[in-house]
Order: structure tokens, then C-alpha cells, then sequence
């Protein structure tokens, strides 16, 4: 008896820290204020619907809180308007953000917009945000700003959700991002799908600039017509993702990155095609197939770069006038004062690719100063159980071989 007392007391003492609240689209309050009535620990359900207007937008997280979606229709409609979703409450003692978690479940988010240069972002996560199985889509985030900002320190993780149609600006002052993850912060991005978010700007951002940035792990997405997928410039790992339709290079690598088991097929970059590269990356079993660029058609090294069992097949470079036809089919490796241009293949495949109308699979150059004069000579990489065909050659800016 006394036994079965003691569970009972424990049940209503567990029950009573953490209850659910629900809500419908024409709740008094709206979302704001279930939050606001809600404690640390608690879940609120929302029903099918549009939540809209003054009530479902500028919402101060000030506890631990998770916000599920009851149906596959329940909708935050930022209306097009220059508001924010979500942000962590403030502690003026520390002049920062507190750190709460918050949890998202079967949401569809869109329609939020932020103003031109303010730095302002659609959510704020200072603590932790887990994301599961929502839709982003249709949001507008102008120039500085970012669709989901990880303070420094904080935790980020997302999974099954969608992120479709949304707006990232690029400019003279800066580039949007739809994820910016800065110093010390964790961001683990699993089975996502990336499709048709426009504009110029990143949808990754790792650091870069003023802020080192953090970890990012990347496993299980697609990319698709998703513009700039990603800038790294601290610590990435890119795990069995596809990379489709970008225009721009879908990869951009300042820092530490490896790439593994992954598929670029069919970008369409500036200097190259699929990855763009001055830091150091390591690239294992990856496909790069039918990509296209100005220079390269599928990676630009001026860093470190090691390229284990992978396959590059009719990546083209088309040049963009008539002394620069396109340098190389596959790869750009380039080492000057400043880049250390290091290149080292091994049991890679190289089939059909061309620079303008030759089959140049691998170019390697170095600039360097002899005699007092600056010039550009046949550079040096290393390569072993690697098959090129047809076989690729070394070229100077003119087209000329060396």
C-alpha cells in the first residue's frame, strides 16, 4: 500500500511540472500568450489552421517549451511582413541571451520577412532548438540577416523538415543565410530536403567573417536548384547529400571540411562548379558528374586538398571569352605566395571532361616570380591509382600547353 502511495506521489509530482496546452487558430492570445501562460517544461499542441496576426509573431521564449503541430496543416503566416518568430528572452545582468530549448514539431513556417541590413533573423536559438519534420517556405531574409541564427554556444538540431522557396539575399553589404552558425555553436542537419531557395545568399553559413563559427554535420540531405548551399569556415562534415541544379558553386570551403559518401550532379558554378576551395578538405567516394563552370567544371583548389575513390565524369568548363575557354574539365588546382595549392589523388576516375573543346581532366599551375619576372608555370600535384580518360593535360591562361 505504502508502495503503490509512493508512485502516485511521484506521478502527480512529475505531472504537475510539465502539462499540455492546446490551441486553435482562433485561440484568445494566440500562440503568444499559451506560451506565456505555459511553464518550463510544458507542450503546446496546435491545431490544423493559419495562425496569423499580432499574436503568433514577435515571441519572447523565456522557459524550456515544445510547440507540436496536432495535424499536417498548421500553419505560422508571418504575412509577408518585417517580423521576427521566435526570439530567447534577455539577461541584462550577462548583456545576452538566456539559454532555454525549444522544440518544433509539424510546423509549417512562412511568409516572415526581415528588413533590409538590420540583422534580424526569423528565429534566434541562444540555448537549444530541435526541429522536426517542419516546413520553412516562402520567407524573405534580407542582407545580414538569417532565417535561424545559433548564438555562440548553442545547439541546433534539425530533421525531416523542408526548407522550400525562401528568399536569401546577396549584396554588396553581405549575404543572408537561412542557417548561421556561430563560435562554439553545434549544428546537426540530418535528412533535410533543400529545394529552390533563391537570391544569392547561403543556406549554410559556418562562420565566415566576424564570427569563427562552430561544428556543422550535414547527413542524409538533398540540395536542389538551392543556389549557395553552403559556406564552411571552421569544422564540416558533409555525409551521404546530394547536390543538384545549384547556380553557384554549391560548396564553399574556408576551413576544415570533409565530404563523404555525397553526389554533385549538374551545378552550374561561377569559378567552378561543385566545390570551391582554400581551406582544407578531404573528399571520399563522392560522385561529381555533368557539373559546369567558367574555370573548373567541378573544384577550384587554391588549399589543401586530398580526393579519395571518387568519380568525375563530364564535368565541362566553358570559359567566358575568347582567350579564357575554360582551364579545367574536372579540376583547377592553383598555388601561388599566398595558396598552397595542394592537390593528392587517389584510386579516382576521371571520364569525358573537357575544358572548352579539349579533354583536360586535371590542370595544376603555379604562380611564382623568376627573375624578376611574375609567371605562371606547369604546377605539380600528386596522384596514385588514378584513371584519366582520355588523358588530361596542363594549360596557361591562353590555352597553351606546357
Amino acid at each position: 500500500m505504502f508502495f503503490l502511495l509512493a508512485i502516485s506521489f511521484l506521478a502527480i509530482i512529475s505531472t504537475s511540472y510539465a502539462a499540455d496546452i492546446t490551441i486553435g487558430p482562433n485561440t484568445p492570445g494566440g500562440l503568444k500568450q499559451a506560451i506565456a501562460t505555459a511553464k518550463s517544461g510544458d507542450t503546446i499542441y496546435m491545431e490544423n489552421g493559419v495562425y496569423s496576426g499580432a499574436n503568433n509573431r514577435m515571441i519572447e521564449i523565456d522557459k524550456n517549451i515544445s510547440i507540436r503541430g496536432k495535424g499536417k496543416n498548421v500553419v505560422i503566416d508571418g504575412q509577408k511582413k518585417n517580423y521576427m518568430l521566435f526570439t530567447p528572452a534577455w539577461n541584462r545582468d550577462v548583456w545576452g541571451y538566456y539559454k532555454f530549448s525549444l522544440t518544433l514539431t509539424n510546423l509549417k513556417i512562412t511568409k516572415f520577412k526581415t528588413i533590409y541590413l538590420r540583422e534580424e533573423n526569423i528565429i534566434i536559438n541562444a540555448g537549444s532548438l530541435t526541429i522536426n519534420n517542419c516546413t520553412f517556405s516562402e520567407n524573405k531574409i534580407g542582407q545580414l540577416s538569417e532565417l535561424i541564427t545559433n548564438q555562440i554556444n548553442s545547439t541546433c538540431k534539425i530533421t525531416n523538415s523542408i526548407f522550400t522557396k525562401n528568399y536569401l539575399a546577396n549584396g554588396a553589404e553581405g549575404s543572408a543565410s537561412a542557417f548561421h552558425v556561430k563560435n562554439g555553436s553545434n549544428l546537426i542537419i540530418s535528412k533535410c530536403k533543400f529545394n529552390n531557395n533563391i537570391g544569392g545568399g547561403f543556406t549554410i553559413r559556418n562562420g565566415v567573417g566576424r564570427y569563427a563559427g562552430g561544428t556543422v554535420n550535414v547527413t542524409g540531405c538533398s540540395f536542389n536548384n538551392d543556389g549557395r548551399s553552403i559556406l564552411n569556415g571552421n569544422k564540416m562534415v558533409i555525409f551521404k547529400s546530394t547536390f543538384k541544379n545549384a547556380q553557384g558553386s554549391p560548396v564553399s570551403n574556408y576551413g576544415n571540411m570533409k565530404v563523404i559518401d555525397s553526389a554533385f550532379i549538374k551545378n552550374n558554378g561561377g569559378e567552378s562548379g561543385a566545390i570551391y576551395n582554400t581551406g582544407n578538405i578531404t573528399i571520399i567516394n563522392s560522385l561529381f558528374k555533368n557539373n559546369k563552370a567558367r574555370d573548373s567544371g567541378a573544384i577550384m583548389n587554391w588549399g589543401i586538398m586530398t580526393i579519395q575513390s571518387s568519380t568525375f565524369t563530364s564535368n565541362i568548363a566553358i570559359g567566358d571569352n575568347k582567350y579564357n575557354k575554360g582551364v579545367a574539365g574536372a579540376i583547377y588546382n592553383y598555388k601561388d605566395y599566398r595558396s598552397p595549392g595542394v592537390l593528392k589523388i587517389t584510386n579516382t576516375k576521371f571520364k569525358n571532361n573537357i575544358a572548352g573543346t579539349t579533354y583536360k581532366a586535371i590542370v595544376a599551375v603555379e604562380f611564382k616570380t623568376i627573375k624578376g619576372k611574375n609567371q605562371m608555370i606547369k604546377g605539380k600535384f600528386t596522384k596514385k591509382n588514378v584513371i584519366i580518360t582520355p588523358k588530361d593535360g596542363f594549360v596557361f591562361w591562353n590555352g597553351n600547353y606546357v
